[in-house]
């Protein structure tokens, strides 16, 4: 799914180097009542980020090769079209902030407004989350 499905709702922009995965989230959030775009990389995200302003994105932190899921948060955080975007990492490992190979500055500054969902979670506690991430940001739906 490259392109947005024909739901209301708010816009979602999932971000994963992993094809099934993305279809079948993108699947469950269109059930859910959301919009959903994909990205398969941190560059094709920040792109479509800058073009469609997504209510949330819900990103990936391991994207090999190229820019890792850090790269983009703190990419769409220095753009002032999508800093107030809310964002969240959606990963199955262990300890995220692991791979995060910033200063300690910079991490205690994204971890202010990043959350993490563990991916491992079912299909419908991923979009319950999403859904509360959008809500509480008080972003339109």
């Amino acid at each position: 799914m490259d392109t947005e499905t024909q739901v209301s709702g708010p816009l979602v922009l999932v971000v994963d180097d992993e094809a099934a995965f993305r279809e079948i989230l993108s699947l469950r959030l269109s059930a859910a009542g959301m919009r959903v775009v994909e990205a398969s990389s941190a560059d094709e995200a920040i792109r479509i980020a800058g073009e469609q302003h997504p209510d949330l994105v819900l990103s990936d932190v391991s994207m090999p090769p190229g820019r890792s899921g850090w790269d983009l948060a703190f990419a769409l955080r220095a753009n002032p079209a999508t800093a107030g975007i809310p964002f969240a990492f959606l990963t199955s490992l262990h300890d995220p902030w692991a791979e995060f190979g910033g200063k300690k500055e910079d991490r205690r500054r994204i971890l202010a407004d990043v959350s993490i969902i563990d991916k491992t979670n079912d299909f419908a506690t991923i979009g319950d989350r999403a859904r509360r991430l959008i809500e509480n940001a008080g972003r339109p739906r």
